[in-house]
């Protein structure tokens, strides 16, 4: 009989059926989930985001590299390659938000370089505890010993932010040649919050549970056929850079056995792709000598254990030119720094090497070349020495010429007075003998006759004696301008002669000289050098200084410091601009060019006061202030050579 219990029950038995298949699957998916799915997704996310970490990390261990290899290259010190790399690693970030960082340390450990907390640059990590009291530099230490890397679990401050502490996991390498330690880290909290939010997701979804499966399953597969095209894309690329590299590339076993080589390797060596597998490497370049076949067996050798080798190579193709390689052998490591590979990369050196010769050749021509072009500059600085020697000779007799002309000119006065007064006395003497012989001789006249006798004569030696002394300083002046003889002076005499000589050229002009010399000031000297030096000042003065100047005044004050003699010489002209003062000394510079100067008379000073009065000058001007000139001489010139130093 059909009940409604048994409808009921046919009803519960058919609920059972559907629900608890659904249930049942609904239980094992969940426990799946949480307990098999939850924590393999987890540990994904986790070991992606290590892996994240390693590559980062590498990229940051390849720049220490970089510049390591700079420094064995010789190119810069090992502290300028150290502090390159902490620059150029302390301004990297990266990730989502653009601040995750590097940091590096020592094996002590000490912090060398924390971009976020450089206090702690340089303190010992020892001790250092995390929020937990974990000491994970230590960890760090011991861990990274083992497999030169490692993966660190502590907890830290959020990126930038003090007051934030979260779990986080760091990727730390070592860096063999420095001894350092390099890492970065990730924060895991949000991996377990992930979790958490899928697993609620998870529980709250029970029905719609197979669907979500399948979603992420499609999802799963989509991402990691997405993966799997991204992996080949790279490889292919990479295989294409492998290929296309102008570089000698070789992949070999551990025996040394080739496995695969690139293009230029296959160009150079002549074997096809089949043809060179599983050869030695010394076998596909047989134009080497015994000594880079050693060379290749020893850095296969060291490859095999792990240690990198260069050298240079040289091939000889018959009547070919030569081919230089700078080759590189180094082991390719696994995770654990085991070699698996050695990766053999060799550079062509050919066009740096003839050109480096091409260098040699050029420097050897060019070093004849200097050698010649410094000859013929020899004989041209001897030329023209021996020009300005003359130039000098000419300045001087010059000068000479000058002074003779203003002797004549200053000796005229008291020879036509003297002159004068002859003619008067033999007017007077005619008149008289004439009254004599004619009886008209007075005694009145001859006192006039006497009288006026007495005050010619008297008139005439005063001139004369003028005209005496002018001649005797024209004279001394004149033999020591022309001969440049040592001798013992007085110098206020003798610069009183020197100034009556020069008397000529300004004694009309409205110019005033003043000298100032100690009478007791005795020296031994060349006074012909000596009196060039006031020559030529003077002159300058006249002819540049008062060129506008209707009333200059020229001071000369000397006097005795210890053994030396300090001549002061000014004048109160037009100066000098510094670029004329940077010039004054130079020969051939003069302002008056158009005025026929020659330039050459301040070089004249410049090396009388240097280099034959074993002396110094100084010059002291500005620009309608007048100059000063500053000369110390030796009061005793022992005629040695001067070892000359010009204030």
């Amino acid at each position: 009989m059909f009940t409604f219990k048994k409808i009921a029950k046919s009803a519960d038995s058919l609920w059972v059926k559907i629900t608890l298949p659904i249930v049942t699957s609904v239980i094992l998916f969940l426990g799946v989930v949480v307990f098999v799915q939850l924590p393999e997704t987890y540990n994904a996310l986790l070991n992606k985001r290590k892996e994240a970490l390693r590559d980062a990390t590498d990229i940051a261990w390849n720049t220490l590299n970089f510049y390591n290899e700079k420094q064995l290259n010789g190119e810069i010190s090992k502290q300028e390659a150290q502090e390159y790399a902490i620059k150029s690693i302390s301004q990297i970030r990266f990730g989502a938000s653009g601040k995750d960082y590097f940091w590096i340390m020592d094996y002590h450990p000490n912090m060398i370089m924390h971009p976020y907390i450089p206090e702690l640059n340089g303190r010992d990590m020892r001790d250092h505890q995390d929020a937990k009291g974990k000491k994970f530099f230590i960890d760090m230490i011991s861990e990274t010993k083992k497999t030169g890397s490692a993966y660190i679990p502590y907890y830290w401050q959020w990126q930038d932010d003090k007051n934030k502490i979260y779990a986080k996991i760091s990727y730390v390498k070592r860096f063999k040649p420095w001894k350092w330690i390099i890492g970065t880290g990730a924060y895991i909290n949000d991996i377990d919050e992930d979790a958490i939010q899928q697993t609620q997701k998870m529980f709250l979804a029970t029905l719609g549970v197979l669907s979500i499966i399948s979603i992420l399953s499609f999802l799963s597969i989509k991402r990691s056929v997405q993966a799997s095209a991204i992996i080949s894309k790279n490889e292919a690329t990479l295989r294409e850079i492998f290929q296309q590299s102008k570089e000698l590339m070789i992949i070999l076993d551990l025996n040394g056995s080739i496995l695969q080589a690139n293009k230029a390797v296959l160009d150079m060596s002549q074997f096809s792709n089949h043809q060179i597998l599983n050869c030695k490497l010394e076998d596909v370049f047989p134009d080497i000598d015994l000594e880079s076949t050693e060379a290749i067996k020893k850095a296969v050798n060291n490859a095999s254990t792990g240690s990198s080798s260069s050298f240079d190579m040289k091939l000889i193709a018959g009547n070919k030119k030569s081919t230089y390689l700078k080759v590189t052998i180094t082991p390719i490591n696994d995770d654990e720094g085991k070699p698996i590979f050695i990766f053999a990369n060799g550079i062509n050196l050919t066009d740096i090497n003839i050109a480096f010769e091409q260098l040699e050749e050029l420097n050897a021509n060019l070093e004849a070349r200097v050698a010649e072009r410094t000859n013929e500059l020899e004989l041209s600085l001897e030329n023209l020495q021996n020009t300005q020697d003359q130039l000098v000779q000419s300045e001087k007799m010059a000068a000479l010429g000058g002074l003779v002309a203003g002797v004549a000119h200053e000796i005229n006065t008291p020879l036509g007075l003297g002159v004068t007064n002859a003619t008067f006395l033999q007017e007077q003497a005619a008149k008289i003998k004439t009254a004599y012989e004619e009886g008209k001789f007075t005694k009145g006249e001859f006192e006039v006759f006497l009288d006026n006798c007495e005050e010619a004569t008297r008139s005439m030696l005063v001139n004369l004696r003028r005209g005496a002394d002018i001649i005797r300083s024209f004279k001394q002046v004149a033999v020591d301008q022309t001969n440049e003889s040592l001798r013992t002076i007085t110098l206020s005499e003798y610069l009183d002669e020197v100034m009556l000589s020069l008397k000529p050229s300004y004694k009309n002009s409205g110019h005033i000289v003043k000298t100032e010399c100690p009478e007791d000031i005795i020296i031994t000297t060349y006074p012909g050098l000596l009196m060039q030096i006031i020559s030529n000042l003077t002159m300058n003065s006249l002819i540049h200084a008062f060129s506008d100047i209707d009333s200059g005044h020229i001071t000369i004050k000397v006097s005795k410091e210890n053994e030396k003699i300090k001549l002061v010489y000014s004048d109160d002209g037009v100066g000098l601009t510094q670029e004329q003062q940077a010039k004054i000394y130079d020969p051939f510079f003069t302002s008056k060019q158009a005025a026929g100067g020659t330039g050459l008379g301040m070089h004249i000073v410049y090396n009388i006061v240097t280099q034959k009065l074993c002396g110094s000058i100084h010059l002291e001007s500005s620009p309608g202030q007048g100059v000063c000139f500053t000369i110390t001489i030796p009061e005793h010139n022992d005629n040695a050579v001067c070892n000359s130093a010009t204030a």
